[in-house]
């Protein structure tokens, strides 16, 4: 899938902007650096947005551009709406401020992210909810799983299986009302999909991940964002695993969520994955 999305973004090549922090000079050389990589592999034209001189003083390629801004969360998120660019990605700024502005300038009180994650074993698919206030609603869920089927007709990958997590096993019901109204909207929602002509592939794994991921399941949805930020933060920073961007499904504009202290492949990836999105306009 990752390989995928690189080819598209190569093949189609964007104008994405990135974000750069202001103070953090590891964190500024880490976005250069994930900014060059990209650049060289030719998976978009990008535009680093932040102070020039601070990012200048790290002698940048020639390949990359920069837009000088003292409030890059701003003036990344306005150069999207302007479409001076086709993408964006949030690369090392603030995640609050970064999503103060998202709200703000889209005028959107809800967001909906869906991202691409990676385990140790190489296997990758999509993933959510992952913000903790995300996905509360089966409308919402609903949402999230239109999210990854887009993302899966990009690729060429419609039809592949769908993992719908809950709090427990079929044999569970009756322990614990919360455990059993997961489990019971899993069901639902396999039901929705199919009755909405989302995806007849989808299946109820239970509390079972590794089956989810054992039968390939190339969406896999947690109960909720406490459990799905969880799974996140477990799978990325204690189990090997891999997170290379997430997707703002609900806006009008292309924008990748990243890690502020993710690795220098979760930005490459994050722009490609921008890049191959604006491409196809999703």
């Amino acid at each position: 899938m990752i390989e995928k999305i690189k080819q598209i973004a190569q093949t189609n090549k964007q104008k994405i902007g990135i974000g750069v922090s202001l103070s953090n000079r590891e964190y500024i050389s880490r976005t250069i650096r994930a900014a060059e990589s990209a650049a060289d592999h030719g998976f978009a034209e990008i535009i680093l947005v932040g102070n020039k001189s601070e990012i200048n003083s790290f002698g940048i390629s020639s390949q990359l551009q920069i837009h000088h801004s003292l409030n890059p969360e701003e003036a990344l998120i306005e150069l999207l709406q302007e479409k001076e660019i086709a993408g964006a990605v949030r690369g090392s700024l603030s995640s609050s401020k970064f999503l103060k502005e998202i709200k703000r300038q889209f005028n959107t009180p809800n967001i909906f992210r869906i991202a691409l994650l990676e385990t140790a074993a190489n296997f990758s698919f999509f993933f959510a909810p992952i913000g903790i206030d995300e996905g509360a609603s089966l409308a919402g869920k609903v949402t999230l799983i239109r999210a990854g089927t887009a993302l899966l007709q990009l690729l060429n990958m419609e039809g592949e299986p769908i993992g719908i997590l809950s709090g427990g096993r079929m044999g569970d019901i009756g322990r614990d009302p919360k455990v059993d109204k997961t489990i019971a909207e899993a069901e639902e929602l396999v039901s929705i999909l199919k009755t909405q002509g989302v995806s007849n592939n989808a299946h109820h794994h239970e509390i079972l991940i590794e089956n989810a991921i054992a039968a390939r399941c190339r969406i896999i949805l947690a109960p909720d964002g406490v459990s799905g930020n969880l799974i996140y933060r477990t799978l990325v920073h204690l189990g090997n695993g891999k997170s290379h961007g997430a997707w703002y499904y609900n806006l009008p504009h292309p924008i990748i969520d990243t890690s502020r202290v993710g690795p220098t492949f979760e930005y490459e990836s994050a722009i490609a994955f921008a890049s191959a999105i604006a491409s196809k306009k999703l």
